[in-house]
């Protein structure tokens, strides 16, 4: 039974887009969010993009499949910005930082229905609520671990995935649920990257991001060959190993670990 799980690339550059759509990604990510950004993430490891409106357009000339934009959430959420991503290409829009359930009805009045619409669950507050956000009309949900960890005080971004967290989440989002990003199956740090396609497995979920790891990897081995060997993982994992789990709330319940 084929695992129908979708992967999105984060835009790095023209050429490497162009080579993760021949490779076969099921869509690129734009990201526009930098408000607050800095700040919250100063003294973590993450990874902050520079991208804005030409980067949408360099994008949308270019492919013309799912484009997702993450734009300013939380207080920040603007209908100027939500408007111009959409008339610029953008068929998803991808909302972070999210508290309450104004927040999300907010965007929707802005899309208007004219993009899907993507909710970040990364707040204490925003778990709190996640009843409440699966009864909303969105189109997904993707759990952002890294800046979870900040909110929770922790260094260790994988341990939603084996206190919980994340199969409460689960049994509340009756609509596409993403989290973590992958890379070669036979790469990944601190955590191997076949480990956690047995919990994305497990979790039944639906998507997830290729980003950093992704793409450092991937200057290595080649865009084509890693996207390739990651299909082929999850592909392999149409049922989840319960002993590759084991071993993976071992590795988490040992290491502290840096920003994805």
């Amino acid at each position: 039974m084929r695992y129908n799980f979708e992967l999105y690339s984060f835009y790095s550059d023209a050429e490497s887009m162009k080579q993760c759509i021949k490779a076969g990604v099921d869509g690129i990510v734009v990201d526009w969010e930098v408000a607050d950004k800095r700040h919250r993430q100063s003294l973590f490891n993450t990874q902050i993009n520079r991208h804005d409106l030409s980067t949408l357009k360099s994008a949308a000339s270019t492919y013309h499949g799912t484009i997702i934009c993450r734009v300013n959430g939380g207080d920040l959420i603007s209908q100027n910005e939500i408007s111009s991503a959409i008339t610029h290409g953008a068929t998803d829009i991808l909302v972070p930082m999210v508290k309450n359930l104004s927040q999300i009805e907010q965007v929707l009045r802005y899309i208007n229905g004219q993009a899907r619409c993507l909710i970040m669950i990364e707040t204490i507050e925003a778990i709190k609520i996640s009843a409440q956000i699966g009864s909303l009309p969105i189109d997904g949900v993707y759990v952002g671990l890294n800046d979870l960890a900040i909110a929770r005080n922790s260094r260790n971004i994988f341990v939603p995935i084996v206190d919980g967290t994340l199969d409460e989440i689960k049994s509340n989002i009756p609509m596409r649920l993403g989290v973590a990003g992958l890379t070669h199956p036979a790469f990944g740090s601190p955590i191997p990257s076949h480990l956690l396609v047995n919990e994305l497995r497990r979790l039944e979920c639906d998507f997830t991001f290729l980003r950093r790891s992704f793409y450092r990897d991937a200057s290595q081995l080649g865009i084509a060959s890693t996207i390739s060997a990651i299909r082929r993982s999850l592909e392999e994992h149409t049922q989840f190993d319960k002993t590759k789990s084991e071993i993976f709330k071992k590795l988490v319940s040992e290491i502290v670990t840096p920003m994805i």
